[in-house]
């Protein structure tokens, strides 16, 4: 059963109304992931879910990185060269009005350009043994920047 809300009813058009908000409170998320949580630029991530929907007098639906999506389910995403967050929220869409929703999870990726998908790259170098000792002794690995940063 769907509930529309009447401008001239509402004594604050477009602010969810206390009904809307303890429908909204009723949504269960069992179980939310996003994996990797790191990947190369232009990487896929999945994410999956499992929310329980309560039957109430609103149309409440599902919408994960700004697309509905049902109760349960996977879906894959590309990533380009940017860090991404992935909300997953609870809505209420009664137009012509602004819709009443609720944040369930989010959950943030990050694109780290010196990630190969299966683990830091790795640095290789003709140096010998002397050589990487001199060169470790100015860098220190740290996390970001490709796992070294300047310390000289």
């Amino acid at each position: 059963m769907t509930e529309s809300r009447n401008t001239a009813d509402s004594p604050n058009p477009g602010i969810a109304t206390q009904p809307e908000k303890d429908a909204l409170n009723q949504v269960k998320v069992n179980s939310f992931t996003v994996v990797p949580t790191t990947v190369a630029p232009f990487g896929t991530v999945t994410a999956t879910w499992d929310v329980t929907i309560p039957q109430t007098q609103f149309d409440i639906t599902l919408v994960l990185h700004n697309q509905p999506v049902g109760g349960t389910g996977t879906k894959t995403f590309k990533l380009s060269t940017q860090s991404d967050s992935f909300p997953l929220m609870a809505v209420i869409n009664d137009p012509p009005l602004p819709f009443a929703s609720r944040m369930l999870k989010t959950i943030r990726v990050a694109v780290n350009s010196c990630f190969s998908g299966d683990g830091p790259v790795e640095r290789k170098s003709g140096f010998g043994v002397q050589q990487q000792r001199q060169f470790h002794a100015q860098f220190r690995r740290v996390r970001g920047h490709c796992g070294l940063r300047w310390t000289g």
